[in-house]
């Protein structure tokens, strides 16, 4: 009896189709199931075929059908089309069905229907307003818009058939328990890569171990900006900057991995110059203080300037008048010509180069203007050293230009 009225209301004309599109209407928009908008006189559909199978079978183009054949296929197809025109959504099973089958037997889905089921399949899109919805056999695209208006074209990629891609990417579970690289691109793309919220406490700890399950026991976070997070622990104090925000920086770092398979840039901690002391009584406290960071260092050494050593070098004079500059390796580029590389009592890395003794001539200045003698400028011979090159300081990480992404390979 149920299938004759389907079927009078499906050739009963216009009449009929629209009784059935206020039926569906009535359901609520949701997925259609044995407790959706056929669990009247039709429900009995939902028990004979896999979830939602007669929307699914009605939208897909291509591809392989999951209801049955025949008059009695014809009649869900026909139900699933009134359905999906109705505001009606997909199941994730039945997405699955397409989004996981090879590109040649899995047809597509598209139009306004795959935007309102996408987020049943991939939960971290769930709610989103999204766009231009194709899914396909082991790829999906879409556009999502923001609340602010900031659009991003979102691409994603089925772990089992493509390659790791290249591009900044964050790794999805969808609802069937396949695994996906999803790529953001555009101006509102950085919502895709959220910076995780820290606030630097201690009971953050199993927070931060699982969001990045690799971090050194007793690492703290605090989250300093967009993509970018200071770290605290028993290595020192560094920033990590995230690979969807930032291109990888050139100083040295390890590269980790967030819960979502974000990559992201953990810089070496800055080494630290030794506390040493202001004033001309200092300079052998210096020299002592010199020794016991540079253990390494067997030459004697007459003073130290450490004008520069907020910026990560400092000097060392001898008694020959030559010198020696030392430069943090982790925030120099390796230095051209002549060098040594020494350790300091923290285990930190310096790059060692040595000046020769050179005089140089250098205005007198008082007040803040130049002395003139006649004509020329005032000038006394002052002792100082030379350094064949000096190292450039590594720049910071750039902002990454997340205009486009670059589509990974098929496997």
């Amino acid at each position: 009896m149920e299938m004759l009225v389907a079927s009078r209301v499906v050739m009963g004309g216009l009449g009929g189709f629209r009784n059935a599109g206020s039926m569906f209407r009535g359901g609520g928009g949701g997925p259609i199931g044995a407790a959706g908008g056929l669990a009247g006189f039709a429900g009995k559909f939902t028990d004979r075929f896999k979830g939602n199978s007669y929307v699914r079978d009605a939208v897909v183009q291509g591809g392989v059908r999951m209801g049955a054949g025949g008059p009695l296929g014809f009649i869900g197809r026909a139900f699933g089309g009134l359905a999906a025109k109705n505001g009606a959504t997909l199941t994730g099973d039945s997405i699955a069905s397409v989004a996981n089958r090879p590109p040649n037997q899995s047809g597509g889905i598209a139009g306004g229907i795959a935007d309102r089921s996408l987020g049943n399949y991939l939960p971290n899109l769930k709610g989103k307003s999204l766009s231009g919805t194709q899914i396909t056999g082991g790829k999906i695209a879409t556009t999502a818009t923001g609340a602010d208006g900031r659009t991003s074209s979102i691409s994603l990629y089925n772990a089992s058939q493509f390659e790791k891609p290249n591009s900044p990417h964050s790794v999805l579970t969808a609802s069937d328990g396949s695994q996906w690289y999803q790529m953001a691109s555009g101006t509102g793309a950085s919502e895709f890569f959220g910076t995780p919220n820290f606030m630097g406490a201690t009971s953050e700890a199993a927070q931060v171990s699982a969001t990045f399950p690799s971090a050194e026991e007793g690492t703290s976070l605090r989250t300093v900006g967009d993509g970018v997070l200071e770290a605290s622990g028993a290595s020192g104090n560094s920033l990590w900057y995230s690979g969807a925000y930032f291109n990888e920086p050139e100083a040295p770092h390890t590269v980790m991995q967030d819960s979502n398979g974000v990559d992201w840039y953990a810089m070496n901690p800055n080494a630290e110059s030794p506390a040493f002391e202001v004033g001309e009584a200092a300079g052998e406290y210096n020299c002592a203080q010199f020794k016991q960071f540079m253990p390494g260092y067997e030459q004697d050494i007459s003073s130290v300037n450490f004008s520069g050593s907020q910026e990560g070098h400092f000097e060392v004079r001898h008694d020959d008048g030559s010198g020696t500059a030392f430069y943090d390796a982790t925030r120099y580029e390796t230095p051209r010509g002549d060098y040594n590389t020494y350790e300091d009592a923290r285990g930190s890395q310096w790059y060692a180069i040595h000046g020769d003794p050179a005089v140089e001539r250098r205005p007198v200045y008082e007040d803040g203007k130049p002395v003139y003698d006649g004509e020329n400028v005032r000038a006394v011979q002052t002792e100082t050293v030379r350094y064949r090159a000096t190292p450039n300081k590594f720049d910071e990480p750039h902002s990454r230009n997340n205009s486009e992404n670059h589509a990974p390979k098929r496997k």
